[in-house]
């Protein structure tokens, strides 16, 4: 059972790489078509990595380690949305700090 978001992203990096794989040996493996079950795997794949990715992004909030993109406002003094310094509100309002 999956009890922290270290322990969630972990699984979905996993499971992202194990399906990227079974995909690899369905195309080289295979002497029948297996276009459909190839492009699940690969589809799977994407959104796993778009979950840990999400993930990692909520972490990394909960942390303090999240600013405004446009004028580098520590967000998580921030308690409205858009940014409370710049109003700007975009749809990828937070990136990492650099170096954290």
């Amino acid at each position: 059972m999956i009890k922290t978001l270290d322990e969630a992203i972990k699984h979905c990096e996993e499971k992202a790489t194990e399906l990227r794989e079974r995909s690899d040996v369905l195309s080289e493996t295979s002497t029948t078509p297996k276009g459909k079950e190839i492009s699940d795997c690969l589809e799977y794949a994407e959104e796993h990595e778009q979950l840990a990715e999400w993930l990692t992004e909520l972490k990394e909030y909960r942390e303090g380690k999240r600013t405004c993109q446009n004028c580098k406002y520590d967000m998580n003094e921030a308690t409205e949305y858009p940014c409370t310094v710049c109003r700007n509100n975009h749809p990828n309002m937070f990136e990492w700090k650099e170096g954290e």
